[in-house]
C-alpha cells in the first residue's frame, strides 16, 4: 500500500484542492465581491504575516544559534563516529512546519541517549564543559544566545528527556537516521520558548522503502503552537497563538482509497486559514487517469475536471459563502494545460486563487512533502 506517500503525493497536486468538506446548505449567504476581495486580501496578508513570525520565534532563533555552536564543535563528538550529523540539528528540523522534507540524519550509527545523559556548557573558547550523567536521565545543553557578547553569558538551555531515531535506507540507497520520539523544551533567561513532543511510527513498503505509518507532535515556539496527527488515513494539523482564542490554521483530511488500496479516490476534509474555510472535495485518481476518448475538445477537459471537485470558499465565523472555486481556461495559467483555478464571485466574475493564496499553498506543499520519508 502506498497509503501515506500516496496522500503526500495527490495531496500537492491541486494546491488548495486538498481542501474539502461538505455541500453547501440553503440557508448559505453569498456576500457582495467587495467584501469577498476585501475579506481575502485581509486574510491572506494575516497569514503571510503570521507565516513570517513563526520562523522568526525567540525559540527558533536560539535553536538555530545552539545548531550553529554544534556545526563548530558537537557537544557530542568525542562519543560519535567521525562524519556523523549532529542530532541538534534533527531537532531543529522538526520545529519547522516548512521544512520540505522528512527530518533525515546522516549518521553511521543511531545516537545513544542514555550515553550521553548530563549536562554540557559551552565555554568562551568553544568548548564544551560536560558534567557526565548529572542528571542522569536526561541531556542538559547550556549555550549562549548572543555568541558576541564578552563576557559569554550562557542564558539558555535545551533539555532534552528522550531521544530515539531508526535507520531508514531511502529510494536511492542512501542511509539516514529518522527520529522516532523527542521530547525537548527549551528555556532562555528562565522562560521556555520552545517545546516539542514527537512521536513518529515507520512502516516497509513492499518494495523495501520506508513508509511513514503515524506521525503525533506538538511543537511550542512562544507565542506559536503548532499540532500534527498524521495516520494512513486522515491528517490533522493546527496553528495557534496564545494571545488569539480562535486558532490560526487548521486542517483535517479524511481519505478513500480505490478498491486496490493504492490510488486515493477521494480527499474530504477541512482547512481553515484566519476567517476563512475551504470546504468541497476532490477525487485525485479520477483527475489523474482522464480517457481522452471520452474528451472532444478542451471545454470537455475543464467540465471533466470540474465534474471531480466541489469547493467553494466561506468565512469561517459566520459561514458566508465568499466565492466558489472552479478551474477555467487560462493563457496565462502555468504548466502543460491551459487551465487554472479561480475564485467565482457572486458577480460571475473571477479572480485567481493563487494571487491570493500563493504564499499559504507554498507553505502547505512543503508541510506535505516533508512526511515523504523516501
Amino acid at each position: 500500500m502506498k497509503t501515506l506517500r500516496n496522500i503526500v503525493t495527490l495531496a500537492v497536486i491541486g494546491s488548495v484542492l486538498i481542501f474539502a468538506g461538505c455541500e453547501e446548505e440553503e440557508t448559505t449567504q453569498t456576500i457582495s465581491k467587495e467584501e469577498a476581495v476585501q475579506t481575502l486580501e485581509q486574510n491572506s496578508q494575516e497569514m503571510a504575516s503570521d507565516f513570517e513570525q513563526m520562523a522568526n520565534t525567540e525559540g527558533m532563533e536560539a535553536m538555530e544559534v545552539l545548531t550553529a555552536l554544534s556545526e563548530k564543535q558537537d557537544p557530542f563528538a568525542k562519543k560519535k563516529l567521525l562524519g556523523s550529523e549532529s542530532v541538534l540539528q534533527s531537532i531543529e528540523k522538526t520545529l519547522k512546519p516548512s521544512n520540505n522534507k522528512m527530518v533525515k540524519r546522516l549518521g553511521d550509527q543511531p545516537f545513544d541517549f542514555e550515553a550521553h545523559t548530563g549536562t554540557y556548557t559551552w565555554q568562551a573558547e568553544g568548548q564544551w564543559l560536560v558534567d557526565a550523567e548529572n542528571p542522569s536521565d536526561a541531556i542538559v545543553i547550556e549555550f549562549p544566545t548572543d555568541t558576541a557578547a564578552d563576557p559569554i553569558d550562557n542564558n539558555a538551555a535545551l533539555t532534552l528527556s528522550a531521544y530515539e531515531e531508526t535507520l531508514v535506507v531511502d529510494s536511492d540507497g542512501y542511509e539516514n537516521y529518522v527520529p522516532t520520539r523527542i521530547e525537548a523544551m527549551l528555556e532562555v533567561d528562565g522562560t521556555k520558548v520552545m517545546e516539542v513532543t514527537w512521536e513518529l511510527a515507520l512502516e516497509e513498503m513492499d518494495d523495501g522503502s520506508p513508509m511513514v505509518s503515524s506521525l503525533d507532535a506538538t511543537i511550542y515556539l512562544k507565542p506559536f503552537t503548532y499540532t500534527l496527527s498524521l495516520t494512513q488515513n486522515s491528517l490533522s494539523a493546527s496553528v495557534s497563538h496564545e494571545d488569539m482564542e480562535s486558532t490560526l490554521m487548521s486542517v483535517n483530511l479524511d481519505v478513500t482509497f480505490m478498491d486496490d488500496m493504492e490510488d486515493i479516490k477521494k480527499i474530504e476534509g477541512n482547512v481553515q486559514a484566519r476567517n476563512l474555510n475551504f470546504k468541497g472535495w476532490i477525487k485525485p485518481y479520477a483527475m489523474e487517469n482522464v480517457n481522452p476518448d471520452d474528451l472532444e475538445s478542451f471545454d470537455d477537459l475543464i467540465d471533466y475536471y470540474n465534474e471531480q471537485i466541489d469547493l467553494a470558499l466561506y468565512t469561517y465565523d459566520k459561514g458566508n459563502k465568499i466565492a466558489d472555486v472552479q478551474f477555467v481556461a487560462s493563457d496565462n495559467a502555468e504548466g502543460d494545460m491551459p487551465m487554472e483555478l479561480v475564485f467565482v464571485f457572486k458577480d460571475e466574475s473571477t479572480r485567481p486563487v493563487k494571487d491570493y493564496f500563493e504564499n499559504l499553498i507554498t507553505k502547505l506543499k512543503e508541510h506535505l512533502q516533508r512526511y515523504n520519508v523516501s
